[in-house]
């Protein structure tokens, strides 16, 4: 039977199933009893939208008016169940609201339903009941009810436009302003903002152009909306490092042996990477960090260098140069050599010089009298002149290589008879030579 204000009073038994699931009870109705609390609705109203816009109606609201009387209280504590039941007898869905009116007060509530579930008819029972202490636990007194049937659709809430894809993903590298473009399939319009993943917002547009300042992983998220639908969809994009570029690598491709070369280079990357560069420069017997290098090559030849510049995501350049080494003759540091000599009698000369390079040194005497070239390892030398006369002496230092550096020293050798004519013991020719002089040449080759 059907509750409502004027409800016999009595004892009722209810029934319910929901999702195949039975409940049953007794209730009693102290309305039109011997009593003087009541509440009762003052008008119960539905109304029917169609707000997916199919010309079928899918929402409804139920809009209710309750008062009461009560001449020995300040209030009523009341539950209003609302349960809506389908076309085969099963409830599918409950509502409930505890609210409190003060005698002759009226209390509005409304409750909201969207169908979700089939397109078929639905009861909506409502039942107002008075809560005699305060809860659910105690005494529970059925004041009024009412039931309505109405034809409902599915609510269909999907939006008529949806986010496909982004397109300019597929090779991305940090540092480049690339194109991306939403591809949404069904309306167009619509309003689409970007979040690219790194910070940056872009509001309405179907294209942007994007630069990402560094490498790695980023998400971007589309948001497509009309005024009645949000959709969102997310898309990975992975953004590849850039190598750094070498610029100019300032060095000299031709240098002496022994010399101190210096080594510079110029680079660029991405702003994000330029703090976080590192340079090695790579030696025939060795490596070296930094930007600037200095290196000494010990012995001629053509050696191949190399100079990498790395960043911080894993980044590499290498780039090689070829620096042709020349040789570089010995000099010489001692030229220790007599100032004259006599005949028959040994002289001494002592020699040194020394070689940029990791060279061995070889000295030559030619002591300019027939006879043969003196060689030795260590730039000492002695001889005895046969005759007497001024002898024209070549002195050379020579490496391995070729380099050789030459220098002549004349020397004047007396004869022992002129000696002993002057009656003098031994260099008594001195001012002879002061006369003649000495003449010093110097010669220098380099092979």
């Amino acid at each position: 039977m059907d509750i409502h204000h004027d409800t016999p009073c009595g004892e009722y038994m209810w029934m319910a199933e929901l999702n195949g699931n039975e409940a049953n009870g007794r209730f009693d109705v102290h309305a039109n009893c011997d009593s003087d609390r009541r509440a009762w609705f003052d008008y119960v109203e539905y109304l029917l939208y169609d707000e997916d816009e199919n010309d079928l109606d899918d929402h409804i609201l139920i809009d209710y008016a309750v008062t009461v009387e009560c001449s020995d209280c300040e209030y009523m504590d009341l539950l209003l169940i609302l349960d809506v039941i389908n076309q085969d007898n099963e409830m599918v869905v409950t509502f409930e609201e505890y609210f409190s009116v003060e005698p002759s007060d009226t209390s509005f509530i409304t409750f909201a339903w969207y169908n979700n579930i089939s397109d078929e008819e639905y009861t909506f029972f409502s039942t107002l009941e008075y809560l005699v202490d305060g809860n659910t636990d105690g005494e529970i007194l059925a004041q009024d009810g009412a039931e309505e049937t109405f034809f409902l659709s599915i609510f269909n809430d999907e939006p008529d436009f949806a986010i496909e894809d982004v397109t300019g993903r597929d090779q991305t590298f940090e540092g480049q302003n690339n194109e991306y473009e939403a591809i949404l399939q069904g309306s167009n319009d619509v309003t689409v903002d970007w979040d690219m993943g790194d910070g940056t917002i872009y509001e309405d547009a179907l294209k942007v152009f994007h630069t990402y300042k560094d490498s790695g992983i980023y998400e971007i998220t589309i948001f497509a909306f009309d005024e009645n639908n949000l959709v969102e969809e997310s898309f990975l994009i992975n953004v590849m490092n850039m190598n750094p570029t070498i610029l100019t690598i300032m060095m000299d491709e031709t240098v002496n042996e022994g010399d101190d070369v210096s080594f510079n280079v110029q680079y660029q990357d991405v702003p994000m990477d330029m703090d976080n560069i590192s340079v090695k420069w790579i030696f025939p017997d060795g490596v070296m960090d930094g930007n600037f290098a200095q290196y000494t090559f010990d012995d001629d030849g053509e050696f191949l260098i190399a100079v990498e510049v790395m960043d911080d995501d894993g980044g590499v350049t290498m780039e090689q140069r070829m620096v042709t080494v020349q040789n570089v003759a010995p000099v010489f540091t001692e030229f220790a050599l007599p100032s004259q000599g006599e005949q028959g009698v040994a002289l001494e000369f002592t020699v040194a010089a020394t070689d940029p390079g990791d060279d061995t040194i070889t000295y030559t005497f030619d002591f300019g009298d027939g006879t043969a070239m003196l060689v030795t390892q260590n730039g000492n030398a002695t001889h005895k002149f046969a005759s007497g006369d001024t002898f024209e002496i070549i002195i050379c230092a020579k490496d391995e290589d070729g380099g050789e550096t030459c220098r002549t020293e004349v020397i004047p050798v007396a004869l022992l008879e002129e000696l002993e004519e002057s009656g003098l013991p031994g260099f008594g020719f001195l001012g002879v030579i002061s006369a003649l002089g000495v003449i010093t040449l110097l010669r220098r080759r380099t092979h």
